[in-house]
């Protein structure tokens, strides 16, 4: 099977997959959608019956600019509404718009454009604003009440709208668990927060990593008067939150605590802040115009306190890993980018084979016996399709190595794993051949990401580790069955690589360990 039959699979299994997920809800809805995905499988299909050489390119053209672009803009511009940035959501919106335009788009850029007026002090009609966004049900209205209402904070008008559990359970599944929680932080008793964090938890809303999930979690900390964990824990967030909202949370957090003066300062920062919208101004004025009581001291309160602990331990520890990372890795972009120009390089060669023989690893090991091969084997590769696997790789596991193994002991398990991986073509290669590829360097990655995970006693103990664990137990599995069934395969490098992963990546965390550094 070739690289471009497996592309067109792997897109066909895509649009299949959106569609299991459309099935649960009401077809009048979805109907669109629907022909959106029939259109994508026919185009794929089509392109594999007609263009068989450059099908994979053309299915998984299709698939990014007609799912993977509009599912990424939409889900990134919600994400920038709910932080403020009113200017980068409507630039989302507009591209997800433009590759779907859909009812459900155009609802969603008028949503925003309503959020960018209340954000500048505009009076709004709110009931009026609800009705411009065109037919919705009851629940939806009320969950577009509580996203309109935010931008104002009339946490009592919010109360009244979270007050049926329907309401409050879609808010909480459409993103808004940390705004509901604010509400009921700043409306409520304590008891009241212990139990709606309870029903969050026993709902597996706070098991996903997203940013509104982390901010739960630091909502119901600082409501609980953990002042200390907010601090810390928040640090993390910076590049995701705007620097006013994380001053509200840290002051409401010190007004919990009981510690008045410091939340007074800490809201006197924020009104320092440079191109303070007004929502926010008005926010942090409420701050100090309607400030908290302590929190009150209960088995309750210290048990979800620890708990909330161990879940943003996992969260900043998973941070990294899959494609939501925005701590800087360098090492592993400038490695993507020396290899996609390696490749760029092949493109412009008169022949594959030409490039094969002089950078690539061949067995047995006497026929071309250089050194420099055991490296330059791992930067080139068969065809676009096989750079891409191995460029989501990097993507998903080396930003988690390098910012949890820093950039020398990342160079060092990459390397290692690539020699390793091209030793052990050498040594069990049962005929002549070529090895070529990033991937003994990428499973030695993957094998390092692995350690790093079942190393931390208290990650591996909470939901998100096991599950993570699980995980990349099953891409193991299915690795291993690959290299069984694809005779392009190389097993014994992939092998190799991932050996030399697991083993210098146990080495560097217990060296880490005992000398308590990096």
């Amino acid at each position: 099977m070739s690289y471009d039959e497996i592309v067109v699979l792997i897109c066909s299994a895509l649009w299949l997959l959106h569609g299991a997920q459309l099935a649960r809800l009401p077809l009048r809805r979805t109907w669109p959608l629907f022909v959106i995905i029939a259109a994508g499988l026919a185009g794929t299909v089509g392109a594999y019956l007609v263009l068989p050489g450059g099908a994979g390119a053309v299915a998984g053209g299709i698939v990014v600019l007609f799912l993977v672009v509009p599912a990424l803009s939409a889900r990134g511009a919600g994400r920038a509404l709910r932080w403020g940035q009113i200017g980068r959501a409507r630039l989302l919106a507009t591209v997800a718009w433009l590759c779907r335009p859909l009812s459900a788009q155009r609802r969603f850029r008028r949503a925003i454009e309503l959020s960018w007026r209340l954000s500048r002090g505009q009076e709004l009609d709110i009931e009026a604003a609800i009705e411009q966004l065109g037919p919705l049900s009851e629940v939806e209205r009320a969950a577009n009440r509580i996203a309109l209402l935010s931008w104002t904070n009339d946490f009592e008008a919010m109360a009244a709208q979270i007050h049926a559990p329907s309401v409050r359970a879609f808010a909480a599944v459409s993103g808004m668990a940390a705004i509901v929680t604010t509400v009921i932080g700043e409306t409520a008793s304590q008891s009241d927060l212990i139990d709606h964090y309870q029903q969050l938890c026993r709902g597996k809303l706070l098991t996903r990593r997203t940013i509104d999930g982390s901010w739960t979690l630091l909502c119901t900390a600082a409501y609980l008067g953990a002042a200390d964990l907010v601090r810390k824990e928040v640090a993390w967030l910076t590049k995701d939150v705007p620097p006013e909202r994380i001053a509200f949370l840290i002051a409401s957090a010190e007004q919990r605590a009981g510690r008045s003066a410091d939340a007074e300062r800490i809201v006197g920062e924020g009104l320092a802040l440079r191109r303070l919208q007004q929502s926010a101004r008005r926010r942090l004025e409420y701050r100090l115009d309607h400030p908290l009581e302590p929190a009150a001291e209960s088995d309750e309160r210290t048990a979800v306190i620890a708990d909330v602990t161990r879940r943003l331990h996992a969260r900043r520890a998973l941070a990294e890993l899959g494609f939501g990372g925005r701590q800087s890795a360098p090492l592993s972009w400038a490695l993507m980018l020396t290899i996609t120009i390696a490749f760029a390089w092949q493109l412009t060669q008169s022949t594959e084979e030409q490039v094969f023989r002089a950078w690539g690893l061949i067995a047995p090991f006497e026929r071309a016996p250089d050194y420099y091969r055991l490296l330059s084997y791992a930067w080139i590769h068969l065809d676009a399709g096989h750079l891409l696997i191995n460029l989501l790789g990097l993507i998903i596991f080396g930003r988690f190595v390098e910012r949890h193994f820093s950039w020398w002991r990342y160079g060092t398990i990459y390397l290692g794993g690539a020699m390793a991986g091209g030793a052990a073509y050498l040594v069990w290669a049962s005929s002549v051949g070529v090895a070529i590829g990033a991937s003994g360097g990428v499973l030695a990655l993957f094998g390092a990401t692995a350690v790093r995970i079942a190393s931390d006693r208290r990650l591996r103990a909470t939901r998100q580790g096991k599950r993570e664990l699980s995980v990349l137990a099953a891409v193991a599995v299915l690795q291993l069955v690959v290299d069984a069934f694809w005779a392009q395969s190389s097993g014994s490098a992939h092998a190799g690589g991932l050996v030399a992963g697991v083993v210098l990546a146990a080495l560097l965390v217990q060296r880490r360990q005992l000398s308590g550094s990096g």
